[in-house]
């Protein structure tokens, strides 16, 4: 549950801009990775629904992580 996204309901203290969103927004998310001795390797691929009435389609995006330990 969404109580306040700034970047849609526009400033705090002040009048601005701001859409009508949806209180229930849901994130479905998958990933894999991958552990070679000290190095990993890992991809996320997030699905959000729509966040405000007006918004053309869902959210999707995905993410790249390389690490290394030592």
């Amino acid at each position: 549950m969404v109580l306040r996204d700034i970047f849609l309901d526009g400033n705090t203290f002040h009048d601005s801009h701001r859409v009508d969103k949806k209180n229930y927004v849901a994130d479905f998310m998958g990933g894999i990775g991958f552990v070679f001795n000290r190095f990993k390797a890992s991809y996320a691929y997030v699905f959000r629904t729509k966040q405000f009435d007006t918004q053309e389609k869902a959210l999707v995006f995905g993410t790249f992580t390389f690490s290394f330990s030592f």
